[in-house]
């Protein structure tokens, strides 16, 4: 990709299926009006550029289908973005724990991302003697055929406080912590999860579960009766 620091008022570039893209050339990075960067079906492309200062433009990544091996630990500057997408990025096996400093992101799609075996923990931030809320604004997570072993990060209490949809399929963890709190919780997914025994009691605004193929659950929620859709 050629340097594009000559287009000062890009609002939106797609690449996309450009299946010889290698490298996004870092002048990306500087834009003050770009929002909409689609990069999806790029074979090649293995690294996402540095985001070297707050970036307050950019909105919206797309990456689904790349050979994206890890996020840079400065995704956490691009301190407006709303959505990335990654379906499909099956190389990728590393997520930085910046990425709960995105505080507006409300769409985060990771399914088929099957060399990622854990999220992140929450980073330790010295200087905030209160913690923020993480994610706060997150309604879509979907970690569906993935290679979690655990999912402990959703024991955090200050995340995810308006999360609707949560996709966990095709994973390979055993016990779900405590769903009571995801009190915006609609919609959720564990199906295929073949070591999970157990699903706790889940919140009330839930009107969606489904939990085909486990084949070592033995225990389900107590107020399953209150889910609308049951799969």
């Amino acid at each position: 990709m050629p340097d594009l620091s000559c287009t000062p008022n890009l609002e939106e570039l797609k690449v996309h299926r450009c299946k010889n893209l290698e490298h996004v050339h870092d002048s990306v990075a500087n834009h003050r009006k770009l929002w909409n960067l689609n990069l999806e079906m790029c074979s090649k492309l293995q690294r996402f550029p540095d985001i070297p200062n707050k970036n307050e433009s950019l909105r919206k990544v797309t990456l689904m289908e790349t050979s994206i091996e890890e996020l840079p630990a400065s995704i956490g500057n691009l301190v407006s973005l709303e959505s990335i997408n990654l379906f499909g990025c099956k190389k990728l096996a590393i997520l930085p724990s910046s990425i709960y400093r995105l505080q507006h992101l409300e769409f985060l799609q990771l399914f088929g991302c099957s060399k990622l075996i854990k999220f992140p923990k929450e980073e330790e931030d010295l200087s905030e003697p209160h913690k923020k809320t993480r994610f706060p604004k997150l309604t879509f997570l979907n970690l569906g055929g993935c290679l979690l072993s655990k999912v402990e990060f959703l024991k955090n209490l200050s995340c995810f406080p308006y999360l609707e949809v949560l996709n966990l399929s095709g994973n390979n963890f055993t016990y779900l912590p405590a769903f009571e709190r995801l009190n915006n919780l609609e919609s959720l997914d564990v199906s295929y999860c073949q070591q999970l025994e157990e699903i706790p009691r889940i919140p009330g605004k839930l009107r969606r579960l489904e939990a085909n193929n486990c084949k070592s659950l033995s225990r389900i929620p107590s107020n399953i009766c209150d889910v609308e859709d049951v799969q």
